[in-house]
């Protein structure tokens, strides 16, 4: 509970955070007004973040606050009139302030950068992969370029055997397959190429390391993505949404405030309940959820009490209710 006292006509605290977006935290303001008769009354008048204006009786120095005024985050201007016969004002004080906090977004998810580490992770696959493929056709076109057929691939590296390659029956296949020159020239075209296949070897073995770098980065990436999805799943099982209708007959009592206990599958005994407007309402549905200023007292397994502290209400009326479980 908030007290607000005044010393003259000037509150004090001007400014008071009331409480967050929906949470309820504050419910009652607590005023220590200049002598009120019984021939008077006193309200709280409101003017609040979306331009809207509003008006509460206080009673015995309290002011309820209901559920829409918790609904709109931002400042409120409110001053205090006392008032007399016929309406006119006796006293009013000087303008003050009511703060609503923006309620958190409880179900953002914090794991969007993983897709994007996922996707450059498989293009780093895509690329390694492709400077792997590249070299073993730059090396099989040099050797083929040059008759040289004694050529085998072991685990992505070319190996040429070079014995095979220097004997004279080497010279002799060679020169089978279409090599014109002499035996000496055979020779160094041996050392030539093999210079050739050592450097494309080396291209090899640097793409094979890019692709294991990049098949690490898209493990880290899965691991994280895996994490993400288990906190969502975990925050998923703390928050938990349910659409009420209240009947117009649930409501008990003669006079202000009106009760009514209605079924709600979320509530617990000691989970945070969060009651607000629910779903598209019509202009006739909009006013009697306002005139009925609703707050939520109680609660029980499956069972939620319903305060309305102005008009019954005449219709049934459609609340959502937020659980969260702390």
């Amino acid at each position: 509970m908030i007290t607000i006292r005044f010393s003259g006509r000037q509150p004090s605290p001007r400014q008071t955070q009331i409480g967050m977006e929906t949470d309820q935290r504050a419910d009652t303001l607590r005023f220590l007004l200049p002598q009120v008769t019984d021939e008077q009354c006193a309200q709280l008048m409101l003017i609040l973040p979306d331009g809207t204006a509003d008006e509460l009786q206080i009673r015995e120095g309290m002011a309820a606050l209901p559920a829409r005024i918790l609904e709109i985050p931002g400042r409120s201007r409110a001053w205090v009139e006392i008032l007399g016969l016929n309406d006119t004002v006796a006293w009013n004080s000087e303008i003050f302030y009511l703060d609503i906090g923006d309620l958190p977004p409880i179900s953002e998810r914090t794991e969007q950068q993983y897709p994007t580490a996922i996707q450059e992770a498989l293009a780093a696959c895509v690329k390694a992969e492709g400077y792997y493929q590249a070299s073993l056709q730059a090396a099989s076109i040099i050797l083929a370029s040059t008759g040289l057929m004694a050529i085998t691939e072991e685990n992505g590296a070319l190996v040429i055997d070079k014995g095979l390659l220097t004997s004279p029956n080497g010279y002799r296949i060679a020169v089978k397959n279409g090599f014109t020159g002499t035996e000496e020239e055979w020779l160094a075209e041996v050392d030539l190429v093999a210079g050739h296949a050592s450097s494309v070897n080396k291209c090899t073995q640097t793409a094979a390391l890019a692709k294991e770098k990049a098949d690490a980065a898209m493990e880290a990436a899965q691991h994280a993505q895996a994490s993400a999805d288990a906190a969502q799943t975990q925050l998923d099982g703390l928050a938990k949404k349910e659409t009420l209708t209240v009947p117009a007959a649930s409501w008990q009592g003669a006079i202000a405030p009106f009760t009514a206990t209605v079924n709600c599958q979320i509530a617990e005994a000691d989970n945070v309940l969060i009651v607000g407007t629910g779903g598209d309402l019509t202009k006739a549905q909009y006013k009697a959820l306002s005139s009925a200023r609703i707050l939520c007292t109680g609660q029980q397994q499956g069972k939620i009490t319903l305060k309305a502290y102005g008009i019954k209400p005449e219709e049934a009326i459609t609340v959502n209710v937020l659980g969260v479980d702390i």
